[in-house]
């Protein structure tokens, strides 16, 4: 995640709950052991200033995405 102060970040347990595991170190950059085929991981980000917003995910079967908000 770049853009603007990441103040927390963490993997979302259950999104309907709004459950989140936070990761103390680095919340920008968050680490995830397994995305599962056809399958996907919901995050979430707390961050103070910026108008705009990248999210790279890079992964060594995946490959690599990247999005930009506006």
């Amino acid at each position: 995640m770049n853009g603007g102060n990441v103040v927390a970040g963490g993997i979302l347990e259950n999104r309907f709950l709004g459950i989140v595991k936070d990761q103390k170190n680095t919340p920008q950059r968050l680490n995830i052991e397994n995305i599962p085929g056809m399958g996907s991981v919901a995050v979430r980000w707390i961050v103070e200033g910026g108008n705009s917003f990248t999210v790279t995910v890079d992964s060594e079967k995946g490959g690599k995405a990247v999005r930009n908000s506006k």
